[in-house]
């Protein structure tokens, strides 16, 4: 029995070993990261100054950091607001993520509306990934007009 005691503890100290050597904390062979897109607000001014369209970054998280490049693909979904006047559509959108990388973005195409409007929202939504596990795979884009010089 001491001798099985004394392999599990070889096999346990190999593991933290392995996996704590860069700092970085990485997905086992056998564990896939779980991927996460995260909802955020833009700010839509108006203003003559700003231009007529606009990109903005839409975090998608990875937990733990992959041990390996992969590739997450995504799209648009018009929810209030209306694609092509108030967003561009994506139907094939992708983002690759480099090994070690915990986050990364997907960026989304924004048009300067000039009318002031309540809150917009459309949605991001991730479609599949070559590793991984999708989590959250929808996030809440809002848009929110801003009021020119006050």
């Amino acid at each position: 029995m001491k001798w099985l005691r004394g392999i599990c503890a070889l096999v346990v100290a190999t593991v933290v070993v392995t996996a704590g050597g860069s700092g970085v904390a990485t997905a086992a062979a056998d564990e896939w990261p779980k991927v996460v897109v995260q909802n955020t607000t833009i700010d839509n001014h108006g203003c003559e100054e700003y231009p007529t369209l606009f990109t903005r970054r839409v975090a998608i998280q990875m937990t733990p950091a992959a041990d390996q490049d992969f590739k997450i693909t995504w799209m648009t979904k018009a929810g209030t607001a209306k694609p092509e006047a108030d967003f561009i559509p994506v139907t094939n959108g992708l983002v690759e993520v480099k090994a070690g990388q915990t986050v990364a973005t997907a960026n989304v195409q924004i048009r300067k509306d000039m009318v002031r409007e309540q809150d917009e929202t459309f949605f991001v939504v991730l479609t599949s990934t070559s590793d991984g596990k999708l989590a959250d795979s929808v996030a809440t884009v809002t848009i929110h007009d801003v009021a020119c010089n006050g």
